[in-house]
């Protein structure tokens, strides 16, 4: 422990001695090495403007960076379930990321998917109840239809309405003012 706060110490005194040093204006190429920082070393915003990449340059940078993202693209679409099935696994909250697989069969077996085997009175029972929803849907569907026609007319009567007032504003008189 003692020899730790000791090479501590040692850093704090090596760091205060550079803080104390005042920097020569005639020695302009210092090296700067990474174990001895020194506190005047600074980048002028003029050294920076002139280090700007060509053109050629950004544009290449541009291209790879537009590559890179067709090729992620393309991975994606081609292992995106894969890709999908390994982060819902690590990542539990993102589980809605997992793909849904419908498989496909036969009608019996897409049925007994969707719900256990029933017997006779409970299909037509839910058959009963598939009609009711289809006739409500149905009403719903004939009620929309009926707003959208009485809309129609609605619209019909203003732009018969915006004509006949459009007429009579350009058939009437002009206005004489009268000279100042």
């Amino acid at each position: 422990m003692t020899s730790t706060n000791d090479l501590f110490r040692a850093d704090l005194r090596r760091l205060a001695g550079l803080l104390e040093e005042k920097p020569s204006m005639s020695d302009s190429r210092e090296t700067i090495s990474p174990a001895e920082p020194s506190s005047h070393a600074k980048i002028s915003p003029a050294v920076l403007k002139g280090k700007q990449p060509s053109l050629r340059r950004r544009a290449a940078r541009s291209l790879i960076i537009f590559c890179m993202g067709i090729a992620a693209t393309l991975a994606w679409q081609s292992h995106g379930e894969a890709i999908r099935e390994m982060i819902a696994r690590s990542y539990p909250q993102l589980g809605w990321l997992e793909p849904q697989t419908v498989g496909l069969g036969t009608i019996p077996e897409m049925t007994s998917r969707i719900a256990p085997a029933t017997t006779s009175k409970s299909q037509e029972l839910l058959l009963k109840s598939m009609l009711v929803n289809l006739a409500a849907v149905r009403e719903s569907v004939d009620q929309l239809a009926a707003s959208q026609q009485q809309m129609a007319s609605d619209i019909a009567k203003l732009k018969g309405a915006e004509q006949n007032v459009l007429g009579t504003i350009s058939s009437a008189p002009p206005s004489q003012e009268p000279p100042n």
